[in-house]
């Protein structure tokens, strides 16, 4: 799982780019559901020291992933459009001064479990550099 400061920057980002569209779903269901929505996974992240020193540089890479759904039965334009608006958001985006989106991949489609919805997920990949 990506750092809290990456958790909490991707966050920050989705919830002022994408205003009541973004529901978080870690660990959590929805009461409710619009028909279309976003939400985010954090699949995983290591961290590499890039300096010597008492003070050094540490870099977490990793990979975030942000899931856009519509409702199922009504083709992928609209989740395709969503995932597509999140990749153009994210595109090179410096979060904070140490966070940094490094690459957005293209989306890519699945159903989800219950049938009920239609998605794209997108693979951003971030670095985030902190100093111990």
């Amino acid at each position: 799982m990506a750092s809290g400061p990456v958790r909490d920057a991707f966050r920050a980002a989705l919830n002022a780019d994408f205003p009541g569209q973004f529901l978080e779903t870690l660990n959590t269901e929805p009461d409710t559901y619009p028909d279309e929505w976003i939400t985010i996974a954090f699949p995983g992240g290591a961290v590499r020291r890039m300096s010597l020193g008492q003070s050094a540089c540490f870099r977490e890479s990793g990979q975030v992933e942000i899931w856009a759904f519509s409702k199922s039965g009504i083709g992928d334009t609209l989740a395709i459009a969503k995932a597509d608006a999140v990749r153009d958001s994210l595109w090179a985006r410096q979060l904070t001064p140490d966070i940094r989106v490094v690459d957005c991949d293209p989306p890519l489609s699945l159903t989800s479990d219950d049938g009920k919805w239609y998605g794209a997920v997108v693979g951003v990949s971030y670095t985030f550099d902190t100093y111990r």
